[in-house]
């Protein structure tokens, strides 16, 4: 999927209106999104299609019928008293995740949870960029840094078909991996042991 790509988010608007559909246009890829209690939501897709309350787990689907997404969230600056006006912020966390954790609980009746680098990032016209660590997570401990682009994990490297979500989401909770980064131009190799996204 790629910014611009048509969108259809299908759900229950306050829990009465079952079978809702909107539809809508992709904004950004791999977004983050403050949860408010010091966590994050990552791997998000940012969406336009309209959601509202009771959306939360419908489908995000592309023009073929594909379930690309679960819908969790949305942005609504009217009811957080913000000076700044803004529309169509709606967020669907990525349906790779999504699989990967089914199946996990299918597997196993439980999933571990998907591998935690403790940053919030945002796809810039330089690649996937860090702007803001977690100071108690694994990236923190590993000298990761507001700024670092991320390119690679291990020996595969992020590139057109390749996203960096879907590199991560070959490693689990606890392994050790080097994470490739350009820092101010130079390419870096920082080691760093996944962890398990924190519950409160």
């Amino acid at each position: 999927m790629r910014a611009g790509d048509e969108v259809v988010a299908m759900g229950s608007p306050l829990g009465e209106f079952t079978n809702s559909v909107s539809n809508g246009n992709i904004g950004g890829l791999d977004r983050s999104l403050d949860t408010g209690d010091g966590l994050a939501l990552e791997n998000l897709i940012q969406h336009d299609a309209e959601i509202s309350s009771g959306n939360s787990g419908g489908p995000l689907l592309n023009m073929f019928g594909e379930v690309i997404g679960m819908n969790v969230a949305k942005i609504d600056t009217a009811s957080t008293g913000g000076s700044a006006s803004a529309s169509g912020l709606n967020f669907a966390i990525d349906g790779n995740t999504v699989v990967t954790i089914a199946d996990e609980i299918i597997e196993t009746g439980e999933s571990i949870g998907y591998p935690y680098v403790g940053v919030q990032s945002q796809e810039t016209e330089y690649g996937l960029m860090v702007v803001d660590v977690d100071p108690a997570g694994p990236a923190a401990a590993s000298g990761l840094e507001a700024g670092d682009i991320l390119v690679g994990i291990n020996d595969a490297r992020v590139d057109e078909s390749t996203t960096f979500l879907q590199l991560l989401m070959q490693h689990r909770p606890g392994d050790v991996v080097s994470l490739v980064v350009e820092r101010n131009g130079e390419e870096l190799t920082i080691e760093i042991a996944l962890g398990t996204r924190p519950v409160e």
